[in-house]
């Protein structure tokens, strides 16, 4: 795969011996990175749970498990924050779990793991804001946050 930008191999050769060498050696550390990757695709059974970029949707998305009772946590603390805690080894107080049905905290009656999905803030409270017939923004608010003069 040749990238844009990319010296060609005529310029490559004009270059002193150890940059000639550095330069093969990390054509060599990318080619084996790709062949790597394609293996693993290639062994990774797709699940209806997976990760993938917003802008490119088909390319290459990375299967999650698909086990029962599986959880996604998204860390919704800011990341100076994130990384301080994580340095003193606390568990982020910022994030929403998403689980498929109810969760073992859920009250009221147990919703389908089929057709439903849980999302549950851990610290603070979720804002559900319907964008459209098919759309829903979940906000995280900080419960020691004082939202109402801002």
């Amino acid at each position: 795969m040749r990238l844009r930008d990319t010296p060609t191999d005529e310029q490559i050769s004009k270059l002193p011996k150890w940059a000639r060498e550095y330069v093969a050696t990390l054509a060599y550390a990318a080619a084996d990175a790709q062949n790597r990757l394609a293996e693993h695709q290639k062994s990774v059974k797709p699940t209806r749970l997976y990760w993938t970029s917003t802008h490119a949707l088909d390319d290459n998305p990375v299967y999650l498990g698909d086990a029962k009772y599986d959880t996604i946590v998204y860390d919704m603390t800011r990341p100076e924050l994130a990384v301080k805690q994580q340095a003193d080894g606390r568990r982020p107080r910022d994030l929403i779990e998403i689980n498929r049905g109810s969760t073992f905290y859920s009250n009221g009656p147990r919703a389908r793991m089929e057709t439903t999905l849980t999302l549950r803030g851990s610290d603070g409270r979720l804002v559900v804001e319907p964008k459209s017939v098919n759309e829903v923004v979940v906000s995280y608010v900080d419960r020691w946050t004082d939202h109402t003069n801002g």
